[in-house]
């Protein structure tokens, strides 16, 4: 089941009125192990008799969604392929928890950015990020996790927040997991607390608005085009800013259906 079929549909629908030549079609991990292959040097990623020029990943996020090893075969076809994947395996895994928390460390970032002045930029919007495993840092971050719980956000390697554990249930999901590898997936994260502020919320089909206790996110979209080597392109495309009303204060960001927002005009690629 997906929750952004909305999103989805909406380019699908834009890609039909603009350019009604090109063919979305819909398929899963499944059906492109059967029906999936390259073709010669250039690598074309053939579905059926039909060059597929662009992949759009709306599955592939949840280790459920690889049920046996033909999905793993399939998206190896994908990666492989000279088709334009969004995301590249390169940008998922840069969006893994573990991956941030990498990026955190002392002189990792200077690695990929050369200006001290961006460095800084980059490194004051980072909370802190810490390893649970059985190194002196993860060990010390466990101790502290497991004596002020509520100062901390435990996160899986999974897309959304829909698996993070929070406050008083991080201990004991920290001791059951105590002598396992499976600690290594996780990360701790420094909780933020984010300012709550008082609004009115228009829904639709009310009569009147109501004045309810929200709290506000920025998020920032944008486009990168490149290979593994080179960025031909890498521009902020779109603002979005809204407000969510914290049914659940730990978890306020789950709660989706609450939100409201409002957007800047984007600026996408000609």
């Amino acid at each position: 089941m997906t929750h952004n079929i909305c999103d989805q549909r909406f380019l699908e629908f834009e890609i039909r009125r603009k350019h009604p030549e090109i063919r979305v079609v819909r398929k899963t991990l499944t059906e492109v192990a059967k029906e999936g292959r390259l073709r010669g040097e250039e690598r074309r990623l053939l579905v059926g008799q039909d060059e597929v020029a662009v992949v759009y990943f709306r599955c592939g996020y949840s280790p459920d969604q690889y049920p046996t090893e033909a999905e793993w075969e399939a998206r190896l076809v994908m990666e492989r392929s000279r088709a334009v994947k969004s995301p590249s395996i390169h940008l998922h895994l840069a969006g893994t928890k573990k991956v941030q928390q990498e990026l955190a460390r002392p002189g990792v970032l200077e690695k990929f950015v050369r200006d001290p002045a961006e460095v800084e930029a980059i490194r004051r919007v980072f909370t802190g990020l810490y390893p649970v495993d059985k190194s002196e840092e993860g060990k010390k971050a466990f101790a502290a996790a497991l004596s002020e719980p509520d100062k901390f956000v435990l996160k899986p390697q999974r897309e959304g927040g829909g698996n993070n554990v929070y406050g008083q249930d991080i201990g004991p999901f920290l001791r059951k997991i105590q002598d396992s590898s499976e600690r290594d997936a996780f990360i701790l994260m420094d909780r933020i607390r984010p300012p709550k502020t008082k609004n009115y919320l228009l829904r639709a089909g009310a009569e009147t608005t109501d004045v309810k206790e929200v709290i506000s996110e920025l998020g920032v979209f944008g486009y990168v085009i490149g290979t593994g080597e080179n960025i031909t392109a890498n521009k902020q495309a779109l603002k979005f800013f809204c407000s969510k009303v914290p049914v659940s204060i730990s978890r306020f960001y789950l709660f989706t259906f609450f939100r409201l927002g409002t957007c800047s005009a984007p600026s996408w690629p000609t």
